[in-house]
């Protein structure tokens, strides 16, 4: 494996309006917050590059339905307390960032619906992704909108590539795999983990 990911640096974001796609599902009392955190990286680098940002993600599993606890209103005010404490009161002044709702409150998200993925692409000049944990995923905001848009990795995305490549292409032994979490779908993955895993 050796993927050559379109980086932040190769666009110039000023003035631009960015679909930034991240991982910001986090639990009804901000469980997971460091979801929120591995994202400060990337929105650093593209406010200091003078974009304006329109922050796409979604919370739980709604089902295309609205659910209002499972709204990202929370989300953008827990996210904006964070800069503050972060960055002070003069790079937040830089900030233009919305957050969009809930993807997946919309069935056109997980069927990876074009009119879905067209529409919210209208709201954007340029994608940028920074949700690895769900890049796997077939669903419109992820493979569909960075066919339409111009199209970069974030940050922390990259570095999840960098250090999968380095395990993968020449791993220092022994190498040891840990899986956690209770969706069923992992278990597919374990009968090839022996051919690899030490």
């Amino acid at each position: 494996m050796n993927l050559k990911l379109p980086q932040l640096k190769e666009f110039d974001f000023k003035g631009r309006e960015v679909l930034l796609r991240a991982d910001i599902d986090v639990g009804k009392n901000f469980g997971g917050i460091e979801r929120l955190e591995i994202l400060v990286p990337t929105l650093e680098y593209l406010v200091d590059k003078g974009a304006e940002i329109i922050l796409l993600g979604h919370r739980g599993r709604p089902n295309g339905k609205r659910v209002d606890s499972l709204s990202m209103e929370p989300v953008g005010v827990k996210l904006g307390e964070m800069l503050s404490e972060k960055w002070g009161n003069g790079k937040v002044e830089k900030l233009v960032l919305n957050v969009m709702e809930n993807l997946r409150f919309e069935k056109g998200e997980e069927e990876n619906d074009m009119a879905y993925a067209r529409k919210i692409a209208e709201h954007g000049e340029v994608y940028v992704n920074e949700a690895f944990a769900t890049s796997h995923r077939e669903h419109a905001s992820i493979v569909t909108i960075p066919k339409m848009l111009p199209h970069y990795c974030g940050i922390r995305f990259c570095q999840e590539v960098e250090k999968l490549e380095k395990v993968l292409n020449s791993p220092k032994r022994p190498v040891v795999v840990l899986i956690n979490g209770v969706k069923k779908g992992k278990l597919k993955y374990l009968k090839d983990l022996p051919t690899f895993a030490d």
